[in-house]
C-alpha cells in the first residue's frame, strides 16, 4: 500500500497503533510510502514522519524536464537544470538521514526529448532513449549511494 504522507498517515497509524498495544501486535509496514517532494523543507519534513511511523523507504517522482531542459544543461552550474540537480542531491542527503531506503520515480521527459511541447508525463521519442540513458547513467552515478531504487514512469 502507497500512501502520501499527511494525515492518511496520521490517521492510519493512530488506528493502527492502539490495536497493535492493545493486541501485542507490531505494526510493521510492509511498504513504503510517497513522499512530498516539492521543496527541500516539504520532502525533509515527509521523510521524516515517515522514518517516525517505522515506514521503510519513501519515494518520490522527479520531472526530467526539470533537471534537464535543455540537452545536457544541468551538468553545467548556472545552466537550466542545474540548480534542480543540486536540490534533487539536497533532497536525497536529507531523506537518507532519516534511515529510509529511497526510490526515485524519473517522470515527464522535457520537450526536446518528447518532442510534444507541453505535454505532461510524456515518454521521450525512440531517437531520444541513448539522452536519456545517458541522464539516467549520471544520476547513478552522482545520485546512487543515496537511493536503493529508480525508474522512469
Amino acid at each position: 500500500m502507497r500512501v502520501t504522507i499527511g494525515a492518511t498517515l496520521a490517521a492510519a497509524i493512530s488506528i493502527l497503533t492502539p490495536v497493535a498495544s492493545a493486541t501485542g501486535a507490531t505494526w510493521v509496514p510492509d511498504a513504503g510510502v510517497t513522499l512530498a517532494a516539492g521543496t527541500l523543507a516539504e520532502a525533509c519534513r515527509s521523510a521524516e514522519l515517515a522514518a517516525a511511523a517505522g515506514v521503510p523507504w519513501g519515494s518520490f517522482g522527479v520531472g526530467w524536464g526539470r533537471l534537464e531542459p535543455q540537452p545536457d544543461s544541468y551538468r553545467t552550474a548556472g545552466q537550466p537544470g542545474a540548480a534542480a540537480w543540486a536540490e534533487l542531491g539536497e533532497k536525497l542527503k536529507c531523506i537518507k538521514a532519516t534511515g529510509l531506503s529511497v526510490e526515485i520515480r524519473i517522470t515527464d521527459a522535457p520537450d526536446w526529448a518528447s518532442g510534444r511541447a507541453g505535454v505532461g508525463n510524456d515518454p521521450p521519442t525512440p531517437e531520444s532513449v541513448p539522452a536519456f540513458a545517458d541522464f539516467m547513467r549520471d544520476l547513478a552515478t552522482t545520485y546512487g549511494g543515496m537511493f536503493g531504487s529508480f525508474h522512469g514512469e
